[in-house]
């Protein structure tokens, strides 16, 4: 019997293996195999994956309040399993690695320089001062989906998924350290073409959820595209753990977007 298989969804497989560590089922890898993906397909597929995240997180925070469970309950659950789930998607490394760069920054450093040195081995995580952020930060992704779970306006999570992915993927397309080329090399002539998917996700989101769109957009589309231009200008590499702490950065600012925003 021949194998059934979407050789086009190739490029969001790939994409989901460079975002998550959570592994995809093998007969959905089977099912998605195919030939090599392009650059251009995978900018688009960080942008893909981000808003997949968000409609599952979505559709569960749905499922759990049409269902018997008390409201209050319900959104309890929901944001106790989503705020698990963003620190299983990279091993817990976005949080670390933004314990390390507050912590760089409480010492006295720049942004910019917190941002590049920060390392989730550098012990900030496992000092006091920095289980207490960890857990002030972990508290506040809680109370922001548990907000948004009771307040039926968990569909924002497509956009704090779409948005966190789509810096990553932006972040993504700079050179690396020791010369190496971006992990994703767009070329100048496609450059335009990697907003297409952020710009229907930003679109959808503005038609439901008008002032936090508008803000979220201006907020973390002009900061990502400002850092952006300061690193091609002056020719700073960037490391994956950079591209990960930028991604967590741009998640806890959109949820606080959306509490302040859309409740």
């Amino acid at each position: 019997m021949k194998k059934i298989s979407v050789p086009g969804l190739a490029w969001a497989i790939t994409a989901w293996d460079m975002l998550m560590d959570i592994p995809v089922p093998r007969f959905v890898r089977n099912f998605c195999s195919g030939k090599g993906v392009t650059h251009l397909e995978l900018a688009h597929g960080f942008v893909i994956v981000g808003i997949f995240t968000g409609v599952v997180f979505a559709l569960f925070s749905t499922l759990l309040s049409i269902s018997w469970i008390n409201r209050y309950v319900a959104a309890g659950i929901f944001a106790v399993a989503a705020a698990v789930v963003c620190e299983l998607k990279d091993s817990g490394r976005g949080l670390r690695l933004l314990i390390s760069a507050i912590s760089r920054k409480l010492s006295g450093q720049g942004w910019i320089d917190s941002v590049l040195d920060a390392s989730a081995r550098d012990g900030s995580f496992e000092k006091s001062s920095g289980s207490i952020s960890a857990l002030l930060i972990s508290a506040v992704e809680v109370v922001c989906f548990g907000l948004l779970s009771y307040y039926r306006a968990a569909w924002w999570c497509v956009a704090v998924f779409a948005g966190a992915f789509t810096i990553q993927m932006l972040f993504a397309t700079l050179p690396r350290t020791l010369g190496n080329e971006p992990f994703i090399k767009i070329a100048p002539g496609e450059r335009m073409k990697i907003w297409i998917f952020p710009a229907v996700a930003g679109v959808l989101s503005i038609l439901f959820f008008p002032a936090a769109a508008i803000v979220g957009a201006v907020f973390v589309g002009g900061l990502g595209q400002m850092v952006h231009k300061n690193f091609l200008l002056t020719g700073t590499p960037v490391t994956a753990d950079v591209i990960t702490l930028c991604g967590k950065l741009t998640e806890i600012i959109l949820l606080l977007c959306g509490v302040i925003f859309v409740l």
